[in-house]
């Protein structure tokens, strides 16, 4: 929508900003265009100051042009001066993913690959050494078992890096609503024969040295991206259903029995 563009302008370039700091590639032309709409969107000097300046120091000055300019800027209010970068936004923003989407997936297999290496490393550490360990016990054990713990905070935080990233580029590549956490956990976690519930419980822990991370592992989930186009939303898990059941011996007596529909979900 026109009255959206300019937003949409906004956010798509923020996110181009932040996963070319991320190492992610930008195109020539993209580059181009976006650099011609931030000249175009960046208040420059007055026509009125221009006519000035020509008048008082001499310079050549088409003051034509400019005597026009000058009136459109006294007539124009703020909305419309807001309709008219609304309007040209829209136009521009359909040539703005375009240009982009030359590195869309290149962008998006090279955040992959560096989020499932530092997964890779993480899980290693975490199989080598309990990260909520005392650190007095992990002084008793081996280099490699004080090394893996040692390590697990350095290594989540690279992750989440790596996850913020991998957000980033998913976004630009096409994929919606990466900013909620059924995609986010879908382009983190392999979850295949893990129970649904569980690895819900586990993304939303906020305990522990690995944070979710680790919790996840814990329940039988791998940390790893999948290829762009395996990507789909990893849905909530359906609520607790309960079921009257007699309760022996008693002549009229009930207990409630929670039954989850995870337990034997496919899907």
């Amino acid at each position: 929508m026109a009255g959206d563009a300019t937003l949409a302008v906004a956010r798509h370039l923020a996110r181009v900003d932040q996963a070319v700091a991320g190492g992610a590639t930008e195109s020539a032309e993209h580059r181009a265009l976006r650099d011609r709409w931030h000249e175009f969107s960046t208040p420059g000097p007055s026509a009125t100051d221009a006519i000035v300046d020509g008048l008082v120091s001499g310079r050549d000055a088409d003051f034509a042009i400019l005597r026009t300019a000058a009136l459109v800027d006294a007539l124009a209010t703020p909305a419309a001066r807001a309709e008219v970068k609304r309007r040209i936004a829209a136009g521009i923003l359909p040539a703005l993913l375009h240009t982009y989407a030359d590195t869309a997936d290149a962008n998006y297999d090279q955040a992959r690959e560096a989020y499932d290496d530092v997964a890779r490393q993480l899980t290693k550490a975490l199989g080598a050494a309990d990260p909520d360990a005392a650190p007095e016990a992990i002084m008793r054990q081996p280099k490699t078992v004080s090394n893996a713990w040692a390590s697990v905070p350095v290594l989540v935080k690279k992750l989440e890096q790596a996850a913020d990233q991998l957000g980033q580029v998913a976004n630009l590549a096409g994929i919606e609503n990466t900013d909620h956490a059924t995609v986010q956990l879908a382009l983190t976690v392999d979850a295949r024969g893990a129970h649904r519930r569980r690895v819900w419980d586990a993304w939303q822990s906020t305990t522990g040295r690995a944070g979710r991370w680790g919790a996840l592992v814990e329940v039988g989930a791998k940390l790893a991206a999948p290829a762009l186009a395996r990507v789909r939303p990893y849905r909530m898990p359906k609520p607790v259903e309960y079921r009257q059941v007699a309760v022996p011996g008693a002549l009229i007596a009930y207990r409630l029995e929670p039954i989850d529909p995870e337990d034997n979900a496919r899907d």
